[in-house]
């Protein structure tokens, strides 16, 4: 049986299957190339993993035997080049496995960075039976190498042979945040101020990509899976490889786009409309938010019934029910009743089911800012009150930061 066709991350030309010649990418031809405007390679599908939302797919993905669209080189010029034999050698030849997805698997390593200094590193190869993971790989090159902040992981380099494909990361040691709020770290639940910081440091984190950046960055895969923190706590938003870049037009307000993301985070107005905006962002970011307050998944199928955080919460808080929504594992008296009120208005104003509805990223960074500042003004309180502080009857959720805006539009 012939082997499945590779291609080259940088030209996207065939590198041959078995038995033919293999095309490289000369040193020239990537000189020539680098500098040219950059485009977004977006390879239709609707799957992401074993937990993304389908589509006319049907759940097949992408596979390597098909054709990716042609385009220019990526600039490469800020990443390391590795061959396989020092993948190999750097991760003891694939011997410590951290992680896998719909790309393949991701090894831990050591390489060198001066001839007396070490880092370790996380190798996310591609595998030759992956059906989606080439389109992913190649947007993480062409995004990552113009990103530099310290709430996003940072990519170190690649391999583009035609025995190995993947990239190479700087390593996080302590897991992400889904392993810590549901999975095999959970048994330690995360303090609650603990909880603030992380909200707070990806709100950072996207307020860079979506303000920062020209042209701006929507990551369109936020979710607890994606998020690592460090032997700190501090948190780094991860994989970018469903990321799009805006157009840089004072006019441009969406992108029409198959719908990419994962069940649970997808906002609702972009998986009806198909129209990608940076509040598609803001969503997922709120329940993540939701996540960190309450401790719950998502989403969760028992059996024939079926549980959303979302809607959840909202009915719990619209009641007032806030200790309902806490995380039981938080015990009473080491919180502060409006930072956490605060935290739960800005996670259901970022749910919101319209993107008009939602606050910009900067007014969710102030009002976290805000809630902290609560919580360390007044670390202990003993209980939570029955209702949320409210000036307005006519909203359900009025605990509003006092330096927010006026309602943001939708860009």
């Amino acid at each position: 049986m012939m082997a499945p066709l590779r291609r080259c991350l940088l030209c996207f030309r065939d590198t041959g299957t078995q038995g033919e010649t293999t095309l490289k990418c000369s040193k020239k031809a990537l000189k020539d190339q680098l500098g040219r405007p950059k485009q977004v390679f977006d390879v239709p599908r609707i799957t992401t993993g074993g937990d993304a939302t389908g589509g006319d797919t049907g759940g097949s993905g992408y596979s390597l035997s098909e054709t990716l669209p042609d385009g220019p080189l990526l600039d490469t010029s800020s990443l390391r080049s590795f061959t396989d034999e020092e993948i190999r050698k750097a991760t003891r030849n694939l011997s410590v496995k951290i992680g896998e997805g719909g790309f393949g698997a991701v090894y831990k390593g050591m390489i060198k960075t001066s001839p007396t200094a070490q880092t370790y590193v996380a190798v996310k190869k591609l595998s030759s039976r992956s059906r989606q993971g080439l389109p992913e790989l190649i947007k993480e090159i062409e995004v990552l190498p113009r990103l530099h902040h310290k709430h996003l992981v940072r990519l170190i380099g690649y391999c583009n042979e035609e025995s190995c494909q993947a990239l190479v990361y700087e390593y996080i040691n302590n897991g992400n945040l889904r392993d810590h709020l549901h999975g095999k770290r959970s048994e330690v639940p995360l303090p609650w101020i603990r909880r603030l910081s992380i909200a707070l440091d990806i709100a950072h984190a996207i307020d860079y990509l979506h303000v920062h950046v020209s042209p701006s960055v929507i990551h369109r895969d936020i979710k607890a899976a994606n998020i690592l923190l460090d032997d700190r706590f501090h948190a780094k938003l991860s994989d970018f490889g469903l990321s799009k870049l805006l157009a840089e037009d004072d006019e441009f307000t969406h992108i029409t786009t198959d719908v990419r993301g994962t069940a649970g985070y997808l906002d609702p107005e972009y998986y009806q409309t198909r129209r990608l905006t940076d509040k598609s962002d803001i969503h997922s970011f709120g329940v993540v938010i939701l996540e960190l307050i309450s401790g719950r998944r998502s989403v969760e199928f028992t059996g024939k019934s079926h549980f959303n955080l979302v809607k959840w919460a909202k009915s719990e808080l619209a009641k007032g029910n806030i200790r309902q929504v806490l995380d039981s594992r938080i015990p009473d008296g080491s919180y502060n009743v409006n930072a956490l009120w605060r935290l739960a208005d800005i996670a259901i104003r970022c749910c919101a089911t319209t993107s008009a509805d939602r606050p910009s990223i900067g007014q969710v960074v102030r009002c976290i800012q805000e809630a902290k500042g609560d919580e360390m003004r007044t670390p202990v309180v003993q209980e939570a009150p029955d209702k949320p502080p409210s000036d307005d009857e006519d909203n359900v959720f009025t605990f509003r930061c006092d330096s927010m805006d006026d309602q943001p539009q939708a860009r």
